[in-house]
């Protein structure tokens, strides 16, 4: 370093008071940190995470008030920034509920949904120091937007949701809403905004805060996950002639690895960040003091994969200053250093236990189960070959082994059963004999996510007629349920003549619906053709439904009332 980073730390200008150069500064020692220091952040989820995340970045915004000095200026001002962080932090992690057609699978579809909001039970009492520095903020709402991964259905469309007051800066009319989230294809954009200003113990205290978050929560292609947060973090109070302020910034790189199993196995987290202040007292005799402390580093934190004692800290390397003011306090500078740390450890294990949660819940991989027919019209005894194949939602590429499928049947059976299969895979269903529906379960495993779909198998009612409808003999299979198109075969016989024809008609839900009557009449070398309309609706009886028809059954033929018997046959042919 060659100087300053202020242009006077110590600087003093007005009558009485003379000025003083700046002395190239000498670095802080470097610090120590060691696994030891970050050995409280080995959590075994998120719940447990959180409050290690609040109590962390709670430490470092409790520092940067006093180093500050406005808690010399403002007594007031911790309480005040308590009553900040909890509504920055409330309105973080307000649960949003998005109203969406029915799942297919275990993955909504991309279609636009309406947004209803309603408050969430908070995580945990958050109302700390600015909700510490925004860091907290930032966790609970990755947490919360994440979160729905775990319950089997998860979100994970073109979702834009804007929660909370506008916050105005500069020029902007209608300002920016307090918080703004946008998930896509497994990114996750997440930026909270917050300008207070309050009257404190006679003067003004203002904090100015800008959290931002981009998680990439489905692994690629080679099984990593990465995330990029920010936090921009400004405070100033104003009393009398005297003016402190803050600013805190931070910037973490995070990356982690995903296995074959879908399991997170290590995390890799790198932190950059500052802090600062500058106190500024004007008086008629003395001038303009002005006095300031910077200091600038990072560190780079590992953090082993979920395991039975949860996520640990295994190695903290790379602890430096990069750049720091003449004035750096050696033990403030070092206590920043490790809070900025704990905090970023904290928050990346947060980020990456919700992510987990997010790629593991099914939002992440597509499956599709494809039979060879059609699995709404199975016969009783039936076996059914069915394709397991699986897509990535990021990128819609096919995810092949090392990716294993298991399936499992409801309702009949599978071939092979609960057996890990490398993907793309083939399962038999053997459909029950006693004609009763049934479904099939694959749930893939890869590293980019594990994803699970079933397939619903319907064994067909087939309705079998075989009667009489007046002077004719009507006969046909209708399968699939008695809504919708029938064809049947009509043949009679008028005296030695025969004749041939079809009666065709459609049912509604309700059952009933129009026919048509075509058919023809051969003999002595001429053929006459006839055709009849009418409608037709059914009834209950003995054997399964009684087709009643009212029409004609030629042009001009009389009208009336005839009907057939439509049996159901369980194990007809279809």
């Amino acid at each position: 370093m060659t100087g300053s980073l202020l242009t006077g730390c110590s600087e003093s200008t007005g009558s009485g008071s003379p000025s003083s150069t700046m002395e190239p500064p000498s670095a802080p020692a470097m610090p120590g940190l060691r696994v030891a220091d970050l050995a409280e952040l080995a959590p075994k989820g998120s719940d447990d995470i959180l409050p290690v995340l609040s109590e962390a970045s709670r430490a470092a915004a409790d520092d940067l008030l006093t180093q500050v000095g406005i808690v010399e200026l403002l007594p007031s001002a911790p309480e005040m920034l308590d009553v900040l962080g909890a509504r920055v932090t409330e309105t973080a992690a307000a649960q949003v509920s998005v109203g969406s057609a029915e799942p297919a699978g275990f993955r909504r579809p991309p279609v636009a949904h309406g947004v209803t909001r309603h408050p969430s039970a908070s995580p945990a009492a958050l109302s700390n120091r600015g909700a510490g520095l925004g860091l907290t903020a930032l966790g609970a709402g990755i947490a919360t937007s994440l979160s729905r991964g775990a319950d089997g259905n998860p979100v994970n469309d073109d979702q834009t949701i804007n929660y909370g007051e506008p916050v105005n800066f500069g020029d902007r009319e209608n300002g920016t809403p307090a918080v703004q989230m946008k998930l896509v294809n497994g990114t996750m954009e997440m930026r909270i905004l917050n300008r207070g200003s309050e009257p404190v113990d006679g003067g003004q205290m203002s904090v100015d805060l800008d959290v931002r978050g981009v998680v990439d929560a489905c692994p690629s292609a080679d099984g990593t996950v990465t995330a990029a947060l920010s936090v921009d973090v400004r405070i100033e109070a104003v009393a009398g002639a005297s003016t402190a302020g803050g600013r805190y910034s931070m910037e973490l790189d995070i990356s982690a690895s995903v296995d074959d199993a879908a399991s997170l196995t290590e995390t890799v987290v790198d932190v950059f960040g500052s802090s600062s202040d500058t106190t500024t007292t004007t008086s008629d005799d003395a001038g303009t003091d002005i006095d300031g402390w910077f200091v600038e580093g990072g560190s780079r934190t590992t953090i082993a994969g979920r395991v039975a004692d949860g996520l640990t800290v295994t190695d903290v390397e790379d602890a430096r200053f990069t750049r720091w003011s003449a004035n750096a306090d050696e033990a403030a500078a070092n206590r920043f250093l490790l809070q900025q740390s704990s905090a970023a450890t904290a928050v990346a294990a947060l980020t990456m236990a919700s992510a987990e949660e997010f790629w593991r819940g099914g939002a992440c991989v597509d499956v599709q189960l494809l039979p060879a027919g059609d699995p709404a019209a199975v016969q009783p005894g039936d076996e059914v070959l069915i394709a397991i194949e699986a897509t990535s939602v990021v990128d819609g590429q096919p995810i092949d082994a090392p990716a294993t499928a298991v399936a499992t049947a409801t309702g009949g059976s599978v071939t092979p059963p609960d057996t890990a299969q490398e993907l793309p895979a083939d399962v038999i269903y053997a459909v029950p004999e006693d004609g009763s529906d049934g479904e099939v379960t694959g749930r893939v495993t890869s590293r980019r996510g594990i994803g699970v779909s079933t397939l619903p198998f319907t064994t067909v009612e087939a309705f079998v007629v075989d009667g009489q409808l007046d002077v004719f003999h009507a006969s046909g299979t209708k399968c699939g349920g008695v809504e919708g198109a029938w064809e049947l075969a009509l043949t009679a016989d008028f005296q030695g003549y025969p004749f041939t024809g079809t009666l065709r008609f459609d049912l509604s839900p309700a059952g009933t619906g129009t026919y048509t009557l075509i058919g023809s009449t051969s003999g002595g070398g001429i053929t006459v053709d006839q055709t009849g309309t009418g409608t037709v609706e059914t009834v209950v009886a003995s054997n399964g439904q009684q087709l009643i028809f009212t029409g004609s059954a030629w042009t001009g033929g009389p009208s009336g009332v005839r009907s057939i018997e439509a049996g159901i046959v369980a194990d007809a042919a279809c």
